[in-house]
């Protein structure tokens, strides 16, 4: 195991430092040689922190090319000069497992682009990322472009899968890629999302998988140095994330009662979490030995939410025994990937000493000081790498105050198509009911939320994880649209 590990860290440093060498500037040595056979014919060049300067020309031609071809992204929307130079500024050009090139003759004009993201370091894989033909210069360039950019993640970086997604109507592109030898391993429905001005094309979930509007083709290439077949199923990757965050769904086959008693249920769930409350059956459960102080309900919802979102990094503010964290980090471990930083303003000595010692600890790290405090803030900043997948859980402080200053600070450390989940909505309406303190009455998470969402519309409620009815975080899910 420790040498696996090993192998896996010096493969991350390899790709860390050849991405940063590459972006740092461009000079001669800094390009990948495109051949058509034996013939060189263009040239692969990466965008560098150069290309982010205000009179370059290279955000305004991706940012047109975009726009042109925004039928085949998953995201619609008005595409700007501004914006696409911030998201290379912050998405490409910061990330340390990321990289776009541009596809140039060898006169050095621009005909397309194309890079890779989405490293799994434990599997030595990565995807396909902003394939796009933008000019007509070159007709058949982009398969030995393509090719060219796949020999050297292959022979120079040592990657050993790679994976693309692309929409299955897409027949220009799929067959580009079947040209360059990709296998397609599976087809997932998805279905399409507006909200205002943008269109979004996402994976079916869990609990709504009926017929696609759409379908995405996931499609896979093997180094072919290895031995092993080209993977069709879990077991034949050992503890890839990527695979269990793109297996089929089984939901379509569940059935699912469609006309339901809204009202019925309702009342019903605004019982029990009373009944709940007031006898504080919360706090009864434990997760491998620590009491978690969560509904049952609740701790399926937060599994569905990381399963989905496959995160590098879960905080929670406020982890009163640890049992969140082992949960958290429970789920973690069996996708072999990740950690979680929990946040308290105090953690006690004796809380501290059973978590250190237990097995799921190895995945956990622990600040303590506020979670609205600078220094935290700071602390959290310098614990998490550029580019993770986040998802933040507030769950200390409940009035209203605190939350609302909790969503402005975390809501930073989220990408798009992520969470922060509030916990706790319900308690103002508890409050109300009399199970819990009347200083909540309108004094809750549920206010914060509210006031939150109404000066900052890149976040969404997600209503789904509403679905059980019974559950303290009504309303909590907070999804980044853009």
């Amino acid at each position: 195991m420790y040498k696996e590990n090993e192998t896996n860290d010096l493969f991350q440093k390899k790709v860390e430092n050849t991405f940063t060498l590459f972006k740092s500037g461009f000079s001669e040595n800094n390009y990948i040689e495109v051949k058509d056979k034996t013939k060189v014919v263009a040239r692969l060049r990466p965008i560098t922190k150069n290309d982010l300067d205000e009179d370059c020309p290279t955000a305004g031609l991706l940012a047109n090319w975009r726009q042109k071809k925004s039928e085949w992204f998953a995201t619609r929307f008005t595409v700007t000069e501004a914006g696409t130079r911030k998201w290379l500024r912050e998405q490409v050009i910061a990330s340390r497992d990321r990289i776009l090139f541009l596809l140039e003759t060898l006169d050095g004009v621009p005909v397309g682009q194309m890079g890779f993201f989405n490293f799994s370091w434990d599997n030595k894989c990565c995807e396909l990322d902003n394939i796009l033909r933008g000019a007509s210069d070159l007709p058949g360039v982009m398969t030995p472009g393509l090719q060219s950019l796949i020999n050297w993640a292959f022979d120079k970086l040592g990657v050993q899968y790679i994976f693309l997604r692309v929409f299955s109507d897409n027949k220009d592109a799929i067959s580009l890629y079947q040209k360059c030898n990709f296998k397609e391993i599976r087809k997932i429905p998805l279905k399409r999302i507006e909200y205002g001005d943008i269109i979004k094309w996402v994976d079916l979930t869990l609990h709504d998988c009926q017929s696609g509007e759409r379908f995405n083709s996931y499609m896979v290439l093997k180094n072919p140095s290895l031995d092993s077949p080209v993977c069709s199923s879990v077991n034949e990757i050992k503890k890839n994330a990527w695979i269990y965050q793109n297996l089929p769904s089984l939901r379509k086959y569940v059935r699912i009662k469609e006309k339901k008693n809204i009202e019925q249920l309702e009342a019903a769930g605004w019982e029990w979490l009373r009944v709940l409350a007031e006898n504080g059956l919360s706090y009864e459960i434990d997760w491998f030995g620590i009491p978690v102080i969560q509904s049952s309900e609740d701790l399926i919802l937060m599994q569905e939410l990381i399963f989905k979102i496959q995160p590098d990094v879960i905080i929670e503010t406020g982890i009163a025994h640890g049992g969140g964290l082992i949960f958290y980090s429970s789920i973690m471990e069996l996708l072999d990937k990740g950690k979680i930083i929990g946040v308290d303003i105090e953690i006690r000595e004796h809380n501290r000493k059973v978590l250190e010692v237990h097995p799921l600890f190895k995945r956990i790290e622990l600040i303590e000081g506020n979670s609205i405090s600078e220094n935290t803030i700071l602390e959290l900043k310098k614990r998490i790498p550029e580019g993770s997948k986040v998802i933040v859980c507030l769950d200390s402080y409940h009035a209203k105050d605190h939350v609302l200053r909790e969503l402005e600070l975390y809501k930073d450390f989220i990408p798009v198509g992520s969470y922060i989940v509030v916990f706790d909505t319900v308690t103002s309406r508890l409050a109300e009911l009399g199970a819990l303190e009347s200083k909540y009455i309108n004094n809750s998470p549920k206010e914060a939320i509210k006031e939150f969402l109404e000066k900052n519309d890149d976040f969404q409620i997600d209503k789904s994880y509403n679905k059980l009815y019974i559950s303290c975080s009504l309303d909590g899910y907070l999804e980044r649209i853009k």
